[in-house]
C-alpha cells in the first residue's frame, strides 16, 4: 500500500510525485502514454496566449486564497529542483520577460530554461536555421520578429547540419546531431563564414530552433555562445522541442531515482471506495487487471487535451475515476482523500486548451503537500 498514488505523468503529475517522495511518502505514479509535457514548449507561462501580469493571473485562476508568498514558494521549489537537476530555470512570475517563439513572434513568459534568453529591444539579431529542418524558416521568423521588435535589426541565414536522411529532420534530430563536436564546429564555421561574407558587423543576439543539443546541451550552448561572441537562445515552437524533452527526461529520471514506483502503459479504469474515501484504483495493464491501494490520491490527468476529461453531448466526463463533474468538468464533492492538480480541476481554468505552467506548478505543489499532511481534506476545500 502506498502513502500517495499519483494518476498522470505530465508536468503536474511528475512534480507532485517527486515532492511527495521528498516528504518521505511511499509514492506511486500511474501513467498512460507519454504525458503532454512532451508536446509543450518547455517554458512556463502565466496565462497562455496573454501578456497578463501576476495580478491578472491570480484573478483569472481565482487565487484569492493563495497569496503571493505561497505562489512564490511553489515557484522557488521548482527552480531549486531544476538547479539540482542541472537544467536551471530563470525568471520571476512577478516580472514576465519577452522571448521569441518558433514563429518569430514575441511572447511573455514567467520561467524559462537556461537555453532560452529574453529578447533585447535593440541591437542586431540573426535568426539561424538548418536547411535540413523544414519547420523553422529563418526568413519568415525574422520578418515576424522585426515587426514585433522594430528597434532590433533582424536578419536571417541558413546552414547545413550535414546529415543525410530519408525523411525531413525534426528539431530533436538536429539537437541530437549537435551533441557531436564535429557537427557543432562545422555549423559554427558556416555561420561565421556567412557573417564575414555579409560584412554587416558583430551581432548581439543569435536565435536558433529548439535544438541546441540533446544530452550535451550545456556544452553546445557554451560553445555556440563562446564562438559567436553573443547571447544565444532557442526559440521553442512546433513540437518536439528539446526544451520540453530535457525537462521531461530530467523529471522522470529524478522521480525514478527518488524511488517513485512507476506503473507504465497502464490505464486507470475505476476506483474502489469506502464511504467517502478511495481505497484503491483499478488499473488495466497489458495482460491483466489489478488494484493499486493508497492512503491519498492525486488526480493529474489533465483536461480535454490531456485526456483527463471527455466532452459528451450532455457535458463533461472525468475519464479515470468516473467522478461526478459539473458542466466544466470540475469534480463535484470528490472523495476526501483525493487531491486535484492542473487541468483536472476543470476546463474553466484552461486557456487555449491548457492551464499554463505557473498554475501547474502551484496546483501540483499544493496537491502534493496537501496529500502529505496528517489531516483529511483534498483540493475540493481549496
Amino acid at each position: 500500500m502506498y502513502d500517495v498514488v499519483v494518476i498522470g505523468q505530465g508536468l503536474s503529475g511528475m512534480l507532485a510525485a517527486i515532492w511527495a517522495k521528498e516528504k518521505g511518502k511511499r509514492t506511486a505514479l500511474i501513467m498512460s502514454g507519454a504525458g503532454k509535457i512532451l508536446q509543450s514548449t518547455g517554458v512556463l507561462d502565466l496565462i497562455p496566449g496573454s501578456d497578463g501580469t501576476l495580478e491578472d493571473w491570480m484573478k483569472l485562476y481565482q487565487m484569492d486564497l493563495w497569496v503571493k508568498p505561497e505562489v512564490m514558494q511553489a515557484v522557488d521549489k521548482f527552480k531549486l529542483l531544476m538547479r539540482e537537476l542541472g537544467y536551471a530555470y530563470e525568471g520571476d512570475p512577478g516580472h514576465p520577460v519577452p522571448i521569441v517563439t518558433g514563429s518569430g513572434h514575441i511572447k511573455y513568459t514567467a520561467l524559462y530554461p537556461e537555453t532560452v534568453s529574453p529578447v533585447p529591444g535593440s541591437g542586431r539579431a540573426v535568426v539561424v536555421g538548418f536547411r535540413e529542418l523544414a519547420d523553422f524558416q529563418p526568413s519568415f521568423i525574422s520578418k515576424n520578429l522585426q515587426n514585433d521588435r522594430p528597434g532590433l535589426r533582424v536578419s536571417a541565414l541558413s546552414v547545413r547540419v550535414g546529415a543525410e536522411s530519408r525523411r525531413v529532420l525534426t528539431q530533436l534530430d538536429v539537437a541530437r546531431l549537435l551533441d557531436q563536436e564535429d557537427i557543432r564546429e562545422n555549423c559554427l564555421n558556416q555561420i561565421k563564414n556567412e557573417l564575414r561574407h555579409r560584412k554587416t558587423g558583430q551581432p548581439d543576439f543569435f536565435i536558433f530552433p529548439s535544438s541546441l543539443g540533446y544530452k550535451q546541451w550545456p556544452e553546445t550552448l557554451r560553445r555556440f555562445s563562446e564562438a559567436l561572441g553573443a547571447t544565444v537562445t532557442e526559440a521553442p515552437g512546433i513540437p518536439p522541442n528539446a526544451t520540453a524533452i530535457r525537462l521531461n527526461n530530467l523529471l522522470k529520471l529524478k522521480a525514478i531515482r527518488s524511488g517513485v514506483r512507476f506503473y507504465g502503459d497502464t490505464t486507470v479504469i475505476g476506483a474502489n471506495r469506502d464511504n467517502h474515501t478511495i481505497r484503491s484504483v483499478i488499473i488495466r495493464m497489458v495482460n491483466r487487471t489489478t488494484e493499486v491501494a493508497g492512503s491519498r490520491f492525486i488526480l493529474a490527468t489533465g483536461g480535454v487535451l490531456g485526456g483527463g476529461l471527455e466532452v459528451l453531448p450532455t457535458g463533461m466526463r472525468e475519464t479515470a475515476l468516473h467522478l461526478e463533474t459539473d458542466s466544466q468538468g470540475r469534480p463535484v464533492n470528490p472523495p476526501d482523500n483525493l487531491y486535484l492538480a492542473g487541468a483536472s480541476r476543470g476546463e474553466q481554468l484552461t486557456r487555449n486548451g491548457i492551464v499554463g505552467g505557473i498554475y501547474t506548478l502551484v496546483s501540483s505543489y499544493e496537491a502534493a503537500y496537501g496529500a502529505c499532511k496528517p489531516v483529511r481534506g483534498g483540493m475540493k476545500n481549496a
